[in-house]
């Protein structure tokens, strides 16, 4: 079964600008495959087009049946399984001219994330029920950048950024960053009578804007669900309609750094020597090889209540949170030659108690 559809097309023209927008989605079913797929492609002006890409596929799959997993292995060689991509791609170039100068911009931006994700659940003497997730994550960002200028052209100023090499002041820049990313997870959930629920999950991380030491983190989580009102002696209590205990102990991470936060930066500047002008680098700041993530450590209990008829629901919670290694800048005396580093510095601790 396909079904395809374009979802939006919008044309708007207003003072020289073109604004296209074509989506177009699919869907194909098959047994217990899905597959979906959406593309978009957007002109925002005749300078500037955003492409968006995204393709899922589903496949759901019956442990026991005779021959699945000959068919699923064959179904992998055709399909990505488990997958889902993101990819935007941002193109622009900007264009300036005025009076003898002219100056010529291109701009680009590339992201894509990769999910293999495998889920199984399994329930056994029907009051056992198993839940389990495994992942396994990619992603990139990438931008670019360049920009070529110059003024006095010649032989007119009339060939603007058609002749950005004949003039008398050229100036010449670009920029390239690229980070990159993957994590691997594990979840586990178990039900027991739908009265007791347990969860535990594991989680590593690495970025490649940390040191080269500490390029990589763990975060483990627990959690613990009782549902008071399904035990026996609970039930005699008419007007409590819901009352469950949650229990639950995790870390989890911070990367909000820049790219390159962690290493050394090179910057130029021109200078005369001996009558003639060089470029001299100086290092414009200091690397951190140890620096790693920020984490912060959460205890939680909480109760969910609902009573006289569901008429009066509500939540009481109590945390405790600890965050080590944040991510600062630390300030040096100026006697080094930089005014700082980037750097794991202090604790936070936070505590409460909310009602809700």
């Amino acid at each position: 079964l396909l079904h395809f559809k374009v979802i939006e097309r919008h044309d708007a023209r207003h003072a020289a600008a073109i604004e296209q927008r074509l989506a177009v989605r699919a869907v194909v079913e098959e047994k217990r495959l899905v597959v979906i797929a959406f593309a978009e492609v957007a002109a925002q002006d005749r300078e500037h087009t955003v492409f968006r890409f995204d393709l899922r596929a589903e496949y759901a799959v019956k442990v026991g049946k005779a021959g699945e997993a000959a068919e699923l292995l064959d179904l992998a060689r055709k399909l990505p399984h488990g997958l889902e991509q993101r990819q935007i791609g941002v193109v622009a170039q900007a264009r300036e001219q005025r009076r003898a100068h002219a100056v010529r911009r291109n701009n680009s931006a590339h992201s894509w994330m990769l999910d293999n994700i495998l889920r199984w659940n399994h329930t056994f003497n029907k009051i056992h029920k198993l839940d389990l997730t495994l992942l396994f994550n990619l992603e990139k960002n990438e931008t670019w950048s360049d920009k070529a200028e110059n003024s006095n052209l010649t032989p007119s100023e009339v060939l603007g950024w058609h002749a950005v090499a004949n003039g008398t002041n050229p100036v010449v820049g670009s920029d390239d960053t690229v980070d990159t990313g993957n994590a691997m997870m594990a979840r586990l959930n178990y039900n027991l009578m739908d009265r007791y629920l347990f969860t535990a999950s594991f989680r590593r991380d690495g970025y490649s804007a940390f040191g080269s030491n500490n390029p990589y983190a763990n975060f483990p989580a627990f959690a613990f669900g009782w549902r008071m009102n399904e035990e026996n002696f609970m039930k005699a209590i008419s007007w409590i309609d819901n009352l469950k205990l949650r229990l639950s102990w995790g870390i989890n991470g911070n990367r909000s750094i820049g790219r390159y936060a962690a290493l050394a930066n090179l910057d130029s500047e021109k200078y005369l020597h001996n009558g003639s002008t060089v470029i001299g680098i100086y290092a414009t700041r200091l690397p951190n090889e140890n620096l790693k993530w920020e984490k912060t450590e959460a205890y939680n209990i909480g109760f969910d209540f609902a009573i006289l008829g569901n008429r009066l629901n509500g939540t009481v919670e109590a945390y405790y949170m600890s965050t080590k290694d944040l991510l600062l800048t630390r300030s040096l005396p100026d006697i080094i030659g930089f005014s700082g580093v980037t750097t794991n510095l202090g604790e936070v601790r936070n505590k409460g108690f909310e009602l809700s």
